[in-house]
């Protein structure tokens, strides 16, 4: 994988993490600077989860909001935002260390 065409979103040029987040898990296992260092740990390990590209410094929503790719709402209270994920995020499944993206 390369990130310049499938890692970071080509539609953003903000400041973004991978956070790995094991099956089963409660919370993420790993963050990683670029997809290619995460799919290699991942792999190395025979890692199970999900991978995600995450922005640095704004909430997903505010995220998607500013980049025109989904309409702010009016009862986005705290309750709606903190539970808010899009699938305008890149992401990545794997299973024992594999991925049907690489």
């Amino acid at each position: 994988m390369d990130s310049s065409d499938y890692g970071r979103p080509a539609m953003t040029k903000v400041h973004g993490v991978y956070i790995f987040h094991g099956a089963g898990a409660r919370f993420a296992a790993a963050v990683y600077e670029t997809v290619e260092q995460a799919t290699a740990d991942i792999a190395r390990h025979g890692l199970s989860g999900v991978l995600t590209w995450y922005p640095v410094g704004k909430t997903v929503y505010h995220h998607v909001v500013d980049e025109g790719l989904f309409a702010a709402k009016d009862y986005a209270d705290g309750k709606f935002v903190q539970s808010f994920t899009s699938a305008f995020l890149d992401h990545y499944h794997f299973a024992d260390g594999k991925t049907d993206c690489s």
